[in-house]
């Protein structure tokens, strides 16, 4: 970005082009896992191990032989709720998916199961996209892609993050700014969980 750019004018630019909105009450499929058994398994940072299987998971699912897997949009949610860290994402989700990200939960200890939702008090964090892989951040690191290699990234997964930002989707309806990568640059809706046909079906 321009340097010499004010700060209002660098924020607008982000919020025009780097900004996803959206809704903070929907329904989730939540997997939990015990702080406190986090806790005792990590170096500090308690939700590093169950990012990192996430980012495993959805490394395969842009991976998977099956299209109607790999081509997905879905938002994951992350944030403590209780005595709980919690990965969450829209219920509605296809269940070949929903079961391919568990096998990776369910390994980290500290898993202690999953349950529906409605309005948890988590934070979007990621957003997968046909591939693409999205990094929520603050408005300050939005508008510059990470390379997440072991070297210079922070889980290793060999994703290319996109940072963006999003705010909360008050009027609307949710909207995503999709990549040329996708549908082309413009602010698309883009319902939950849906395939690129948009049939929610597995």
């Amino acid at each position: 970005m321009d340097e010499t750019r004010s700060a209002s004018e660098r924020y607008e630019e982000i919020i025009r082009n780097h900004t996803d909105f959206i809704a903070e009450t929907q329904p989730f499929w939540c997997y939990e896992f015990e702080i406190e058994t986090l806790e005792r398994e990590s170096d500090g940072d308690y939700g590093y191990p169950p990012m990192k299987a996430l980012l495993r998971a959805l490394g395969e699912v842009k991976s998977h032989r099956n299209k109607r897997v790999r081509e997905r949009a879905f938002t994951v949610w992350v944030g403590d709720y209780g005595p709980h860290f919690c990965i969450a994402v829209p219920e509605k989700l296809a269940a070949p998916v929903v079961l391919l990200i568990r096998r990776h939960l369910k390994a980290i200890p500290g898993y202690c199961g999953e349950e529906s939702g409605y309005g948890l008090p988590l934070v979007p964090t990621f957003r997968y996209e046909y591939g693409d892989l999205i990094w929520y951040v603050d408005l300050d690191s939005a508008g510059e892609d990470l390379i997440d290699d072991e070297e210079n990234g922070r889980f290793g997964s060999g994703f290319v993050l996109k940072r963006r930002t999003s705010l909360p989707a008050w009027f609307g309806g949710e909207r995503y700014r999709r990549g040329t990568t996708n549908s082309g640059p413009g602010w698309k809706p883009s319902p939950e969980g849906e395939p690129a046909g948009g049939n929610t079906s597995p």
